[in-house]
């Protein structure tokens, strides 16, 4: 997946700037998960840069447990909280 948006980025010029999000589940501290989110995009950023992107047209930012997009409730639903996604800023 990281590959595939390594070439969207080299193939695209137009696409500015992509942030990159990490996220966590609620389980441990609010500063554990922001720090853990933080490092997760950031690891994906560096990747990026490594592979060729511009680091100039990447930005990378932890929310932490701030933005589940499922209960936490289940290992599944913890699962799905724990990812990073890509948003087209400019």
């Amino acid at each position: 997946l990281l590959m595939q948006i390594v070439q969207v980025m080299k193939t695209h010029p137009e696409i500015k700037r992509i942030r990159i999000e990490g996220h966590t589940d609620n389980k441990g501290s609010e500063r554990v998960n922001q720090l853990l989110s933080e490092a997760r995009a950031e690891a994906v950023r560096a990747y990026l840069v490594k592979e060729g992107v511009e680091a100039d047209r990447l930005v990378a930012k932890g929310f932490g447990s701030t933005k589940p997009i499922s209960s936490n409730y289940t290992p599944k639903s913890r699962e799905q909280n724990r990812r990073v996604e890509f948003v087209v800023s400019e």
